[in-house]
């Protein structure tokens, strides 16, 4: 997916920190300071994934990894903050709220479902992985399910906090995805996740409508849909069949699970087969059917109605082994569009995303200062981010956050004013965008009397005049 890497404001965000330290008596903030300076020296972006209960998240989190490590039944460890990192050996540390952390071992399929402790004792779990797909490149971070808008626990809130991008995954369309959302998005206020590092997946399109059919022309139109209606809190909204995509993985469909889907296909006339898949119930009443309903239930739980019909598909036009099936099937869960946003948006300016992140995190430093000393500190520290966020990048990456900020409060945004924000943050080089039209346009909505609109004008004209005249 590409390397993350650092870049020259994640350099100059890292000058600030060592010259922060300096200046800080030790305390909290100097701390705080040298966590954000170790956070910009490693190498990896940190990709959250995030949703309500039941969205899909651990199975998508199990994709973005290439391997199956993330536990997607309701055990105890859905309930506790993971994090994945790369590692030279196959190890899992548990982290307790109160004691030393302590190693278990790895389960045949990822995270054992004993943890050593309840869940509620435990802060956060870190998995070790040897995985190439890691490597130098991401760190994902899987947290616990939302029951509720406001069910954000303490330590998913901290996770979130740390993470330079989020994957937002919603199952089949509901109502109150939207208030959902930005009552997550406010949680997150000040965190440095905003529209510019957010993607939203829908993650189960396999069940829209009866579940028989194709279900892309429909999952295509759902998710313009969303797109257009969360445009101010999510970057894009990707459609995807994670169940499939887990399917393909390693660890996933075996050599004997295809010998029993060639029994399959050749055991009925297509048109019948299309009766006796489409439901498990279905599949399972079939009579004088060469595969037993022990291995039957197998290929449903491992592939769904959608994966099971496409493979039988696969194999009536020719397709063979396992490999050829994996790969066409990774093709129909349509997860490579997903990779795509990630490394576009993610990794390729994970530069400006990790600098925002620790931008926003040094913002939150010595606010309750009280000696002069640590006031003198916090002052240099201001004046050091005042000349960092007037950088570009990071101009879109306030704009951006404050956007998100308006949004999450419920404020309405005039629409010539949201549309005027959402073509600078889409910005990808192109001529045209910022032009003295769009600047006297701001500058109107700069005289309104809502405080949120008149900051959102003024930095999206301030963006968009630095973008104008930087050449000149």
């Amino acid at each position: 997916m590409g390397a993350a890497g650092g870049g020259p404001l994640c350099g100059a965000v890292a000058r600030l920190c060592e010259e922060a330290e300096g200046r800080f008596p030790e305390g909290p903030a100097r701390t705080a300071v040298r966590e954000v300076a170790a956070r910009l020296s490693e190498p990896t972006l940190r990709v959250a994934v995030g949703g309500r209960l039941n969205a899909g998240k651990s199975t998508l989190v199990n994709v973005l990894l290439g391997r199956r490590l993330a536990a997607t039944d309701a055990t105890e460890c859905t309930r506790v903050v993971t994090w994945f990192r790369h590692g030279n050996r196959d190890r899992i540390e548990v982290t307790p709220r109160d004691g030393r952390p302590y190693e278990i071992a790895m389960g045949p399929g990822g995270i054992p479902a004993d943890l050593g402790l309840p869940y509620g004792q435990i802060s956060s779990v870190t998995v070790h992985a040897r995985n190439d797909v890691l490597h130098g490149r991401h760190t994902v971070v899987d947290t616990p399910g939302l029951d509720s808008p406001t069910g954000l626990d303490g330590d998913s809130l901290v996770a979130l906090r740390q993470a330079d991008a989020l994957v937002y995954v919603m199952p089949l369309p509901g109502k109150g995805d939207e208030e959902a959302l930005a009552a997550f998005r406010a949680a997150l206020s000040g965190s440095g996740l905003s529209i510019v590092n957010a993607v939203g997946v829908l993650s189960r399109i396999d069940e829209l409508g009866t579940g028989k059919g194709d279900p892309w022309p429909e999952a295509t139109r759902i998710a313009g849909g969303y797109e257009a209606r969360l445009r101010a809190l999510l970057s894009g909204v990707v459609p995807v069949v994670g169940m499939l995509a887990q399917a393909t993985l390693a660890d996933g469909l075996t050599d004997q699970d295809v010998r029993w889907l060639r029994d399959l296909a050749g055991a009925a006339p297509v048109v019948e087969r299309k009766y006796l898949l489409s439901s498990l119930d279905d599949l399972l009443g079939w009579r004088d059917c060469p595969v037993s309903p022990e291995r039957r239930r197998r290929l449903w739980r491992l592939l769904g109605g959608y994966g099971l019909r496409e493979s039988l598909a696969l194999i009536d036009t020719g397709t063979a082994g396992r490999a050829e099936l994996t790969a066409a099937l990774w093709r129909r869960s349509g997860v490579e569009g997903l990779f795509d946003v990630i490394r576009q948006r993610f990794v390729d300016g994970a530069d400006g995303l990790r600098a925002g992140a620790a931008v926003a995190a040094l913002e939150r430093i010595g606010w309750g200062t009280v000696s002069p000393a640590e006031r003198m500190a916090v002052a240099a520290l201001r004046a050091g981010l005042s000349r960092v966020r007037a950088e570009p990048a990071m101009r879109r990456a306030e704009l951006a956050a404050t956007l998100s900020s308006v949004v999450a409060t419920g404020a309405a945004i005039p629409a010539e004013l949201e549309e005027d924000v959402l073509a600078l943050l889409d910005d990808t080089g192109r001529d045209g965008v910022a032009t003295p039209a769009r600047i006297a346009r701001l500058k109107r909505a700069e005289s309104s009397f809502s405080r949120s609109t008149v900051r959102l004008a003024r930095l999206a004209r301030e963006m968009c005049e630095a973008t104008l005249y930087r050449g000149r």
